[in-house]
């Protein structure tokens, strides 16, 4: 039997008209809405659209989508600021890492000083003298450092950035050079490996400039210098290029000065940063 074009064009409207109706129905509504439909990071289920909660990550920047659930009652991430998922213990000191954070955390010190001895190996291919007294190392929580920095800084806030120091407490001056004699450098443990060299090496920065430079430099000088030493090490060690730019992107002293210090490299090499940096003149 054949089919006129009449009986086609009506068969076709007919089809469009269950089509239609289908796109109107409730099932496709709620097809539509489970595919479009935002999942928690932690728990996988589906998030109303009045409970769902966002978080950034503080190193990264990359956002996270959490239910109401998982949001009020997880912790966060001590080094990124995301929700850590359930089963990962703390930290001896009781911080709270996640799962990402952890698995490139470097938690004994026999890892950190590894670490600490391959940035002082590497000062030496761009420094112009090595330092006299090479620092011991410890790694300290965080609550120890909090107490150090309130000794030395008073009510300033502590920050995620706030991760080490370098610690002199009898400071000797001759012909205006600081004679260091008992410094010590600090560092928090459980940092991602990354995020521990770019530390350690800033740290061994401020030994070597409280050690060839003259008192009394800007914070942005003595910050951003530190900086760059780090910085320098990283270009060298390779593979650090989100660490790189987290830093280049830094809006206080440690990003201007940092910044401040690859224009002056730029323009007259690593001696003239060196020269710039032992300059005098620059107070607080």
């Amino acid at each position: 039997m054949r089919i006129s074009q009449n009986e086609k064009l009506l068969a076709t409207l007919i089809l469009l008209s269950i089509f239609l109706i289908f796109l109107q129905s409730v099932s496709f509504k709620e097809y539509v809405s489970a595919q479009d439909s935002i999942k928690c990071y932690i728990c996988g289920k589906d998030i109303p659209p009045d409970k769902l909660h966002e978080l950034p990550s503080d190193i990264t920047g990359e956002r996270k989508f959490y239910c109401d659930n998982c949001f009020k009652t997880l912790p966060m991430c001590f080094f990124c600021g995301l929700l850590v998922k359930p089963g990962i213990l703390p930290l001896s000191d009781g911080r709270h890492i996640c799962a990402d954070c952890l698995k490139n955390a470097v938690i004994e010190y026999k890892d950190v000083k590894a670490i600490y001895d391959e940035v002082v190996a590497i000062s030496y291919r761009f420094l112009e003298r090595r330092i006299k007294f090479v620092p011991p190392l410890y790694i300290i929580n965080q609550k120890q450092y909090k107490e150090h920095k309130e000794r030395c800084s008073g009510s300033k806030p502590f920050t995620i950035f706030d991760l080490g120091y370098y610690n002199c407490d009898r400071q000797i001056y001759v012909n205006g050079i600081i004679e260091a004699r008992n410094p010590v450098i600090c560092v928090i443990y459980g940092l991602p490996k990354d995020e521990m060299f770019d530390v350690v090496a800033h740290e061994f920065g401020h030994a070597w400039y409280f050690e060839n430079c003259p008192p009394n430099q800007s914070e942005e000088i003595v910050e951003g210098f530190a900086q760059w030493v780090a910085y320098k090490e990283m270009i060298i060690k390779g593979d650090y290029n989100r660490e790189i730019n987290i830093q280049l992107k830094r809006d206080d002293v440690y990003g201007t000065g940092l910044r401040k210090f690859i224009s002056i490299e730029n323009s007259g090499g690593i001696s003239a940063v060196l020269k710039y940096v032992k300059a005098q003149g620059y107070t607080r």
